[in-house]
């Protein structure tokens, strides 16, 4: 009998062929995002991989690490029960190869019973690096589906949590309440809130907790209850970078800069418009002493040089890398190399005395044509720095 010709193929070669033909699941189970991007998707297609687990034997068990690296916990929960707690010849515990889980709210509302499977599942997941409970409030109409308490989870390997805050399935306390799997997730590093676009109280837990290896914090929240327990209530001796998605109001980007200013290492101001984005760098120039990279973009700020007040916290003596977007692609480079030069007149300046770096992030193959941008990379040649573009952005 003629041999499978799927199987002449060292095993590593058709995992590299795997690897190009389904999502990568690395950058959803990273600890940092790179600049100006905003997280991935929150559902990913697992078709791809389905199809491939289903070509031969051989295939299967080539696929079964990527297969089961991401789920998504919302129809046929005894079915994945059965599969997570099925040994693999080659891995053992099939539960212990999910990397990723995704948890719609609706998913853990309602009685205990009925939540049950989703405990049972988490619970048999032990290696998880990544949880992301996403808005689905078009699933969610009723806030009494909440009345019930819920089951805490630890996530002792968890390294990434993306959290859409829900205050009704705040109240029901376990896997619904942030606080809670904070304090069940000892090594995260990565933290996103959003949601609560409103400025009412809410009703997250208050009391202290200690976030030891939090390195990332993504605020893509306005609510300024939010923000004050994190800087009232939490401990973050870690923390290194914040990215503001939805720029708080001065006095709450004041409290936060208060707590967690001098620990900055990194403060990216990023995709959505924000709101009076010149008194937010003031705030972090003043506030952040140790600053060593500031990312921002290039359309929504004024010249810097012309930003009231901005001498009062200068020389900044530590910023090394300065990276700029353009918010969108240039179909006209007219206005924008205007903004860029008078900001390379700053960059070029004793204002930053250990800058080296200035990225250009996004598209800026227009002006990147133009006379002016020769004439801005000499500018900050001469000055000791160099000028670099992020085609990747």
């Amino acid at each position: 009998m003629a041999k499978d010709p799927t199987q002449t193929i060292p095993p590593e070669v058709w995992l590299e062929i795997f690897t190009h033909t389904t999502p990568a699941i690395h950058d959803r189970v990273a600890v940092d995002d790179p600049p100006f991007r905003l997280p991935g998707a929150t559902y990913t297609d697992l078709s791809t991989k389905e199809s491939l687990s289903r070509v031969c034997r051989h295939w299967r068990d080539l696929t079964s690490q990527q297969l089961y690296e991401e789920v998504v916990l919302a129809d046929g929960l005894s079915a994945l029960l059965t599969t997570l707690m099925t040994s693999d010849s080659n891995f053992g515990l099939r539960g212990n190869l999910v990397k990723r889980v995704v948890l719609p709210f609706h998913s853990t509302c309602g009685a205990p019973w009925a939540i049950a499977p989703i405990i049972a599942i988490l619970k048999a997941c032990a290696q998880i690096k990544a949880l992301v409970r996403p808005s689905d409030s078009d699933r969610l109409r009723y806030s009494s589906f909440f009345d019930y308490e819920v089951e805490a989870v630890a996530f002792p390997s968890l390294l990434r949590l993306e959290w859409h805050y829900n205050d009704d399935a705040e109240r029901s306390g376990g896997i619904n309440s942030l606080t809670s799997v904070l304090r069940g997730a000892p090594n995260v590093r990565y933290l996103s809130i959003s949601g609560a676009d409103y400025p009412g109280y809410i009703l997250l837990d208050r009391s202290p907790t200690l976030l030891s290896h939090l390195e990332v914090l993504r605020i893509s929240t306005s609510n300024p209850h939010i923000i004050r327990v994190m800087c009232n209530s939490w401990t973050m001796p870690s923390l290194s970078k914040i990215i503001f998605d939805v720029h708080p109001q001065p006095h709450s980007l004041d409290i936060i800069f208060e707590h967690f200013g001098p620990q900055l290492r990194a403060v990216e101001f990023g995709r959505r418009p924000p709101i009076n984005v010149e008194e937010c760098l003031l705030l972090c120039l003043g506030r952040c002493p140790n600053l060593l990279e500031l990312n921002c973009h290039t359309l929504w700020v004024a010249p810097l040089e012309t930003i009231g007040n901005l001498q009062n916290h200068l020389p900044h003596r530590n910023i090394t890398t300065i990276k700029l977007h353009n918010a969108t692609p240039l179909l006209d480079a007219g206005e924008t190399h205007l903004d860029l030069d008078h900001h390379s007149t700053f960059l070029a300046s004793d204002a930053l005395p250990s800058l080296k770096r200035v990225v250009l992030c996004g598209d800026w193959r227009v002006y990147t044509q133009t006379s002016h941008f020769k004439s801005v990379v000499e500018k900050l040649l001469r000055s000791g720095r160099t000028l670099e573009v992020c085609v990747d952005v």
